[in-house]
């Protein structure tokens, strides 16, 4: 439990102030496409695109602090996998 804890407070790799922005061009992105969309009357509008993009920057974001914080884990699990995976096609085809 207080492993979960600890990592609850943890710095970020990016800077507070590049997640904000990011998100924020994202909203502004989105905004505008969904202006265009409900200004020529199609669907999925305004609040639609402002969600879509900001979902996918927060994704992006999640993924990039995944990324650098457990990059060598990521490595070493798909290095195991690969591996196991290889025994494991020379054991069908002997």
């Amino acid at each position: 439990m207080q492993d979960i804890l600890d990592d609850i407070g943890h710095a970020t790799s990016l800077p507070f102030t590049v997640i904000a922005a990011r998100l924020a061009i994202a909203t502004l992105l989105g905004a505008i496409i969904g202006f265009e969309r409900e200004w020529r009357n199609h669907p999925a509008g305004l609040r639609t695109h402002i969600l879509v993009a900001l979902a996918a920057a927060s994704f992006t974001i999640i993924g990039i602090e995944m990324s650098t914080r457990r990059s060598s884990k990521t490595t070493a699990h798909v290095r195991t996998r690969c591996g196991s995976s290889r025994r494991s096609q020379q054991v069908l085809r002997s």
